[in-house]
């Protein structure tokens, strides 16, 4: 019996059946990989890796590529962002200052408050008793 005669692929071949699993797909968003495992083995049997790997490394290329634009379309807002972060943290920092700023100043108030008030309630227990002594020397006055 002769040898059975291993058909060859083209590139061509392959990347119609990677495009079949959705790996050369860009609109794809599911890869299908259970589907890879047949085409890895066929590829194999035919000895036809190196036309597997370059269309694999286009496949690579063309997603860094894709990052790469993504990244770099982002680039400027990311940059842009932290410039506003820093913006902002930089208001903030002065906004704690001023707040711990107020703070000491109302809790010197406060404080100088319970002064005057400490002084205002023994100015009105002395006039309390002023009060109760010229009544007492008044009702002593009225003796006949």
């Amino acid at each position: 019996m002769p040898p059975r005669r291993r058909a060859q692929f083209t590139q061509e071949n392959i990347d119609q059946q990677l495009q079949q699993i959705h790996l050369l797909d860009p609109s794809s968003s599911s890869e299908n990989l259970e589907q890879l495992g047949p085409i890895i083995k066929q590829i194999h049997a035919n000895r036809q890796q190196e036309a597997f790997l370059r269309t694999v490394q286009g496949l690579i290329e063309s997603k860094d590529a894709d990052i790469e634009k993504i990244c770099g379309d982002n680039y400027q807002d990311f940059i842009s962002s932290v410039s506003t972060l820093f913006t902002v943290k930089s208001y903030t920092d002065k906004m704690k200052e001023n707040i711990s700023s107020l703070d000491a100043s109302v809790a010197q108030l406060g404080r100088g408050l319970v002064e005057k008030k400490r002084g205002l309630l023994q100015s009105k227990k002395t006039a309390a008793n002023l009060d109760e002594a010229i009544d007492t020397l008044q009702a002593c006055l009225r003796v006949p």
